[in-house]
């Protein structure tokens, strides 16, 4: 009898921690999607007034941000972000803000390069 109870035990245990695990994994996606579509309207709104592209990128330290290419430069310089091109700039970003239909087309085809 002590056995089946230990058994139950261990079992309600590890089903726990998987739906804790799930609920975590979930809580973060969410958050996730949400600084995205947060920093999609901010770069939408600033993209409006002053008609510069803004790439939506993750930093080093786990924030997600609008930035356009002089904001870019600028954290390289102080360390925030890694030195790169305009390619890998195009394969980073998350989304991409900008009225510039063939700069849209090249962040396009990056990721359906980056997917394959």
């Amino acid at each position: 009898m002590a056995n089946i109870l230990n058994d139950l035990k261990q079992k309600i245990l590890i089903d726990y921690q998987e739906w804790r695990g799930y609920v975590i994994s979930k809580w973060n996606v969410s958050r996730d999607q949400r600084l995205i579509r947060r920093s999609i309207a901010r770069a939408r709104a600033k993209n409006k007034t002053d008609g510069r592209t803004y790439y939506i990128m993750r930093d080093r330290l786990g924030g997600i941000n609008e930035l356009n290419r002089e904001q870019i430069s600028y954290f390289q310089r102080s360390g925030l972000f890694s030195k790169e091109d305009y390619d890998r700039r195009l394969e980073r970003a998350i989304a991409i803000v900008t009225s510039n239909k063939v700069e849209f087309n090249q962040y396009q085809q990056t990721q359906l390069k980056k997917e394959e």
